[in-house]
């Protein structure tokens, strides 16, 4: 996975919620990258090396930014994080771009921050992956990593936030595995019950998207599963493909059979 993804709870300009903030293809080189995310109440600005590279805009009061930030380089992927975390600042006041370039340089430099006397806040030094410090500015904060990550909140039939090739392909994968599925189905049906064709490409339709409908609920108790609307919807016009297949020839002598006479 290459992308970066910082997750939040956000409001975009036009009122829609924004829950995720990302930079395409920056965790694809081994390189250490200097990150920073400003929010305001109009714009989450997201710098990488201390350049600007993207901007969201959002909607929220200055009274209420808090919550709980999260970091990785997927959101969907079901690895392990890959990369290292030297150090986390949480800092409340205004950093502006030259402010936010120094600091990039320094770190650089001397792979070192001064103390910030001007912003309130809280900084975590990573000497290793078991070993953690609190800075002396909030020493109440304490930053906790769990062994286990799991979802804070759980999402039911999500949509895809963006559509990229890894929507693309899963959209393929599901529709190419339930076509067999559409497919055996209908033609146990059209022989066991003896059903109209209609009846019996209904029925497997239907079939579909309830065994699609329990998949899907069943991967919210997972935490390293999604629950996906556009999943559900692909797996039923797979079953539906598949239903189509199995009835087609028969449809096809039928409407022959009926030319003929």
């Amino acid at each position: 996975m290459t992308d970066l993804f910082l997750q939040g709870s956000f409001t975009s300009s036009d009122g829609k919620p924004i829950t995720r903030l990302w930079i395409d293809d920056v965790c694809g080189r081994a390189q250490e990258l200097f990150v920073t995310v400003t929010l305001d109440t109009h714009y989450a600005n997201i710098y990488l090396d201390g350049r600007l590279r993207r901007s969201f805009s959002v909607s929220t009061r200055a009274d209420n930014i808090s919550g709980t930030v999260f970091i990785g380089h997927s959101a969907s992927s079901v690895g392990p994080w890959s990369g290292n975390v030297a150090r986390l600042a949480v800092l409340d006041g205004t950093l502006d771009a030259s402010e936010i370039g120094r600091r990039f340089l320094q770190w650089t430099s001397a792979r070192h921050l001064d103390k910030d006397f001007e912003h309130r806040g809280t900084a975590y030094e990573f000497g290793d992956p078991s070993y953690l410090s609190t800075g002396a500015e909030d020493p109440e904060s304490d930053l906790i990593v769990p062994k286990v990550f799991r979802l804070s909140k759980p999402r039911v039939l999500e949509w895809p936030d963006q559509f990229n090739r890894s929507v693309v392909f899963d959209a393929v994968v599901n529709i190419a595995g339930f076509i067999p599925f559409g497919l055996c189905t209908c033609l146990c049906l059209r022989l066991w019950t003896g059903w109209s064709i209609p009846r019996c490409v209904g029925t497997t339709i239907l079939v579909g998207g309830a065994v699609s409908m329990t998949i899907e609920l069943l991967q919210v108790l997972l935490p390293t599963r999604n629950s996906s609307l556009a999943d559900l919807v692909t797996n039923i016009l797979g079953a539906a493909i598949g239903a189509r297949a199995a009835t087609i020839r028969e449809w096809e002598e039928r409407q022959n059979v009926a030319s003929f006479l």
